[in-house]
Order: structure tokens, then C-alpha cells, then sequence
């Protein structure tokens, strides 16, 4: 967990609502001078009222889902702007009275002693298109299910598979039955089976787009370094290779891989107290989105034959479970040092020059 370092001399928490926010002003020492309801999110009228405070501010707010329009304010105005982790701030600040005037002193008093649990706050220009891939894996998971449903559908009516090939190869042109060839006296059965079918294709289409799409504004962006690094690694393709570049959008901000690693969850905490284990806690503490690419990477990088060895060696030694998520770890320091360094993948640096030799030998 990190803290924000607040540098400014007075320090504002807004404890953000849909339709209303309450904003809270304290110096450094406590002093409150403005608690007071921005009715309708009203941000001009709120500058307005911090119009004194205004050149020497930091504003924060917790990670809701509107914390954007707050943010892009603050970055037009310009004035600073911290974004608190909403779960880590409620397990410092919890109380017995809750509302949201108490809210709002609490972030205050949580962003001017520097107890404010740091969240990244992504810029604008960069937000949409990762937006739009994390929108896309969604739209792949219910076009999965709409494609499993018309398998099940095929078997319970004992009918031409025709979309278990669109299940095993996205790419593929969709070709559907003509149902009342089939049934042509069971109408609803025809439009069931037809509305899935155009749903899926539907799908499928859009998602074809939007891969062309986001490859296209990738390629032309100051991500495209990154994205080639990240690509030169075995089992890493397009949307691996987005995924990773859009969640992580700059490795400058990880001071260490283990930061890096504990952001994309690959690693587990341990609980310990007087030299007693506790087991495991904040394993959802992090970056789902890294934490799938990664997990995909690693079954797919077992493609490369070596990979496939070494991936095999930690497995007998230390088991299955704990061998994968060893291999998955090495995988995330080596993205880690590929960003950092500008470097595409190198076998010797990831494996080291003698367990790759021996390595190679077995692959030949």
C-alpha cells in the first residue's frame, strides 16, 4: 500500500455522489475552513467557493465510478489531484457514524497527514482505449456464452453443430443452418435458435472491428515500442499484448518488479504475527486485468518448446499448482524489465545461459 504525499498548504476531500458531492478544506494542522454540498456536481460553483484555496490545493476523492469528470476537471484547471483506494481507506477511516459530511473530513484528514491509500489515477488521453479493451473481454465472455448455448441447443434437438466451429476458430465465416428446412412446424424453436445465431454474429462482428481498431491506434500511438517489446515474447499476441501495455501504461511508476508483480496479483501476501503464519490476504488487491493476461500467458507460452521444459521442471519440483504460479512470476519480472529497459524478450536473460543450454539440448 502506498501513501500520497500531499505538498500543498491546504488539502480538500470530496466524498463524490451521482447527483451531489461534499467537499471539505483543512490546512495542514486540522483547521477546517469550508464544509459545505456541491448540489448537481457543480464544479465550476465548487471553484468558485475554493476560489482562495485554489492556487495552493490538492483535491481527492475515493475510486468510484465517477471519478472521472472530478479528475478531468482538476486536469483542465489545472490543480492537483490525488485518487484514494476506496478499500483501503475505508479500513483506516472506518467509524460509527457514516455520512457523508464525516466522509469527507475523514479523506481530508486522511490526504493532509499523507495517510491516503495512493490509487492511479489514468489520464484522459489514455482512459477510452483501455476502456474499450476491458469493455471488449466482456463482450467476448457473453459472446462465449450465447455461442455455448446454441451447442447445447444443437444437442438437445439433435442438430448440426453449425456453431462449434465459431467456438473453435473466431476468425471463421458464420454459417447457420436454415432451421425451417429442420422444424418447420416449430416456429418458436426457429426464432430461438435465430436470435442467438444473429446475436452471435453480432458479436463476432463487432469484436472483429474492434480488434482492427484498437491494433490500428495502438500501432500509430506512443504505445507501439511497448507493444512490440511485449509481443517479442512467446504466447504474448495482439490483445495480450494491448492488455498489458494499457493496464500497466507506464513502468515508471513500479519503483521495483516486486511492486510491479504484487500490482498484477501474481504474488501472495502472507499474514504473520509473533513468528505465526496466518495464511494469505490481499489476493484481490491489484489489476484483474493483468492478473488474466498473465495467467493466459503462461498456457501460452508453453508453445515454445523450451518455455514448455522449464514450465514441466518447476512443476515436478514443487508441484503444479505452486510451479505455475513460480512461472508466472518469472514471466511478470521479465515484462517488467523488458518495459523498463526497452529490450525485447532474451532468452539467456530470462532462463540465464546455462539452464538455456541444457534447456535447448532436451528440446533437440
Amino acid at each position: 500500500m502506498k501513501m500520497y504525499t500531499t505538498k500543498t498548504k491546504f488539502h480538500c476531500g470530496i466524498d463524490l455522489h451521482k447527483s451531489m458531492s461534499y467537499i471539505c478544506v483543512m490546512d495542514k494542522e486540522g483547521k477546517i475552513y469550508v464544509h459545505t454540498e456541491i448540489k448537481n456536481n457543480d464544479f465550476q460553483y465548487m471553484k468558485k467557493i475554493l476560489s482562495p484555496y485554489w492556487d495552493d490545493l490538492t483535491i481527492a476523492c475515493e475510486t468510484t465510478y465517477n471519478w472521472y469528470k472530478l479528475s478531468d476537471f482538476c486536469e483542465t484547471e489545472p490543480v492537483q489531484f490525488a485518487l484514494g483506494h476506496a478499500l483501503y481507506m475505508g479500513a483506516i477511516h472506518g467509524g460509527k457514524a457514516k455520512n457523508d459530511k464525516i466522509d469527507s473530513k475523514k479523506i481530508t484528514d486522511l490526504l493532509r497527514t499523507n495517510l491516503l491509500p495512493k490509487a492511479y489515477a489514468c489520464p484522459r488521453r489514455f482512459r477510452s482505449h483501455r476502456d474499450l479493451l476491458r469493455r471488449r473481454i466482456k463482450l467476448v465472455s457473453i459472446r462465449s456464452g450465447i455461442s455455448i448455448y446454441l451447442n447445447l441447443f444443437e444437442d438437445q434437438n439433435n442438430l448440426k453443430h453449425s456453431s462449434a466451429e465459431l467456438r473453435r476458430n473466431a476468425k471463421s465465416s458464420l454459417q447457420f443452418m436454415d432451421l425451417q428446412t429442420f422444424l418447420p412446424e416449430d416456429h418458436a424453436m426457429a426464432r430461438n435458435y435465430q436470435l442467438n445465431a444473429d446475436l452471435l454474429k453480432m458479436f463476432t462482428d463487432q469484436l472483429k472491428q474492434i480488434d482492427k481498431d484498437l491494433v490500428k491506434f495502438t500501432l500509430d500511438s506512443q504505445f507501439k515500442e511497448d507493444f512490440e517489446i511485449v509481443k517479442s515474447m512467446k504466447g504474448i499476441g495482439d490483445i495480450l499484448g494491448m492488455t498489458l501495455v494499457y493496464e500497466t501504461h507506464d513502468i515508471q511508476r513500479f519503483k521495483t518488479p516486486g511492486d510491479y508483480a504484487s500490482y498484477c496479483r501474481v504474488v501472495k501476501c502472507k499474514k504473520e504475527s509473533a513468528g505465526k503464519s496466518y495464511g494469505y490476504s490481499g489476493t484481490k488487491m491489484g489489476n484483474p486485468n493483468l492478473k488474466w493476461a498473465f495467467g493466459e500467458i503462461a498456457m501460452l507460452a508453453k508453445s515454445d518448446p523450451v518455455m514448455k521444459f522449464f514450465a514441466d521442471e518447476l512443476d515436478q519440483r514443487h508441484g503444479k499448482r505452486k510451479g505455475r504460479s513460480i512461472f508466472i512470476h518469472k514471466i511478470c519480472r521479465a515484462i517488467y524489465f523488458m518495459l523498463l529497459r526497452k529490450k525485447p524478450f532474451d532468452p539467456i536473460d530470462f532462463f540465464g545461459r546455462e539452464k538455456y543450454e541444457r534447456l535447448t539440448k532436451k528440446v533437440h
